[in-house]
């Protein structure tokens, strides 16, 4: 039995952050998050699994950029801190340093962060939402952050679902605000051939939060600006670079790619 004696906050409504948390088996989520989640589950299965997937990728991802020369990575709608291989972690782990920047705009999210990572040199954290391009970059620049002169990761897993506003409107500014050589990493739920039922039900799981906005591939693929796709494009997460064999694919699809900005 779920013991309300775990949750962090009396909040009454389940939160983007923490029904994230939940899936991928952290423990920072609160019984509302953990009831959202399970009952959604039992309706749809396998739509919670890409939240799974989205966190492989994430690992997958930021191995693959250390390998091509980033050290800096700007992670927009970042969510909670997980309790080991953080994006900050991997890439440390990978190049025995580099510089990450969190985004996020769950205030839970901050504190956590401020408790576990402190104020370590190779992590930092925005308060913030994703949306707000103008006050995210000009706290990056005013508190230099990162180096804007060199190649940036820039990273936006599973968070335009959650902005209303147009997907390749919100990522423009940050893909004008870093240089030639950096990269842009997307996911992002795609609604083309999923059930209608599906995407009123996952609206309606998480209209307290603010509803999710599952948008069809071409919409999605605007995001990535114009900008040159690495191999192997525009595929579901599972299919980007795997490690092992793909998960089978649930009835959601949840798109994954990465861009080198010429």
């Amino acid at each position: 039995m779920d013991d309300a004696r775990r949750d962090p906050d009396s909040s009454n409504h389940p939160t983007v952050a923490g029904t994230y948390a939940h899936i991928v088996g952290s423990d920072d989520s609160t019984l509302t998050d953990r009831r959202a989640v399970d009952a959604f589950t039992r309706r749809w299965p396998g739509v919670a699994e890409n939240s799974v997937e989205n966190a492989r990728f994430e690992r997958r991802l930021v191995r693959w950029l250390a390998g091509q020369g980033i050290r800096q990575i700007l992670n927009l709608g970042s969510g909670r801190p997980k309790p080991e291989g953080n994006v900050h972690e991997v890439l440390a782990e990978e190049t025995g340093g580099g510089r990450v920047v969190y985004v996020e705009h769950d205030s839970t999210a901050h504190a956590h962060a401020q408790a576990m990572w402190g104020s370590r040199s190779g992590a930092a954290y925005i308060e913030a939402d994703v949306g707000d391009t103008s006050r995210v970059l000009n706290e990056l620049r005013d508190r230099r952050l990162l180096d804007l002169s060199q190649p940036v990761g820039v990273l936006l897993l599973a968070v335009l679902p959650y902005i209303p506003a147009d997907p390749a409107a919100v990522v423009a500014p940050y893909a004008d605000a870093v240089p030639s050589g950096s990269f842009l990493a997307i996911t992002h739920m795609a609604s083309d051939g999923v059930p209608a039922e599906l995407l009123r039900d996952l609206d309606r799981a998480l209209e307290s939060a603010g509803g999710v906005f599952i948008r069809p591939r071409d919409m999605i693929e605007a995001a990535w600006q114009g900008w040159p796709l690495e191999e192997p494009g525009i595929v579901d997460v599972r299919d980007w670079r795997p490690d092992g064999e793909p998960a089978a694919c649930g009835p959601l699809p949840m798109l994954a790619g990465v861009a080198r900005k010429p």
